[in-house]
């Protein structure tokens, strides 16, 4: 599962490789003007969240909830010392 993984070339080389999660690959892509992420299973041959299994599925939801709430916590602070 894991171990037969590759990252889409494409995708490697738009992003930057931010942290793996116990499930997923964590991407922040290379563009200044958006902060987007991008969670990537690391499960080889699927292309489309209804390919995983029902318990994959609802740990990639889950999985990234701890760092979004960080992140906006980290923006936030950051646009109110812009003010």
């Amino acid at each position: 599962m894991i171990a037969d993984f590759k990252l889409n070339t494409q995708l490697a080389q738009d992003s930057i490789e931010l942290m793996d999660l116990p499930l997923c690959k964590l991407l922040l892509v290379n563009d200044a003007n958006f902060l987007w992420f991008i969670l990537v299973p690391r499960v080889a041959d699927i292309e489309e969240i209804f390919q995983l299994e029902w318990q994959a599925q609802q740990q990639l939801l889950n999985e990234p909830k701890p760092i979004w709430v960080q992140s906006c916590i980290m923006f936030h602070s950051v646009l109110i010392g812009l003010k």
